[in-house]
C-alpha cells in the first residue's frame, strides 16, 4: 500500500476519534448540567427553607439571604468548573491528524498518489453510504 493512502488513512482515523471524543464529552457536561439543575431545583429549596429558619435568629432579616446566596453562589461555581473538565484526547488525535496530512501533503505530487487516494475516497463513500 502507497505510503500516502496509509497517512491519509491515519488521518480519517484521527479525525473519527476526535469526534468520538468530543462527542463523550459534550455527553458528559449535558449530564454533569442536567444534574446540576436537578440539584438546584429540588435539593437547594428544602435546604434553603432549613437554612432560613436556622440562621434567621442569629443573623437576622437581611443576612441570612445574603449568607444563603453566597453558598448558592460556590455551589454554582464548583458545578460550573466540573462541568467544564476536559481530557485531552480529542487534542491529541487532532495533533495525529494534523501531523499524517503534513506528511501526506508531499507524496500528493505523484499521480500515482492521487489515484490511489481517490481509490480510497471512494471506498470510504460507499462505507458512508451504507450506514
Amino acid at each position: 500500500m502507497h505510503p500516502a493512502v496509509r497517512l491519509a488513512g491515519l488521518a480519517l482515523e484521527a479525525e473519527a476519534v476526535a469526534i468520538r471524543a468530543r462527542t463523550r464529552a459534550a455527553g458528559r457536561r449535558v449530564s454533569m448540567l442536567a444534574v446540576a439543575a436537578g440539584f438546584g431545583v429540588f435539593a437547594l429549596g428544602l435546604i434553603h427553607l432549613a437554612a432560613w429558619q436556622a440562621m434567621l435568629p442569629s443573623l437576622g432579616e437581611v443576612a441570612t439571604p445574603a449568607a444563603l446566596a453566597a453558598v448558592d453562589l460556590a455551589i454554582a461555581g464548583l458545578l460550573i468548573l466540573l462541568a467544564r473538565r476536559t481530557d485531552g484526547t480529542a487534542e491529541a488525535a487532532e495533533r495525529t491528524r494534523d501531523l499524517a496530512l503534513a506528511a501526506l501533503r508531499p507524496a500528493l505530487t505523484s499521480s500515482a498518489a492521487l489515484i490511489s487516494l481517490a481509490g480510497l475516497a471512494a471506498t470510504i463513500v460507499q462505507a458512508l453510504r451504507r450506514r
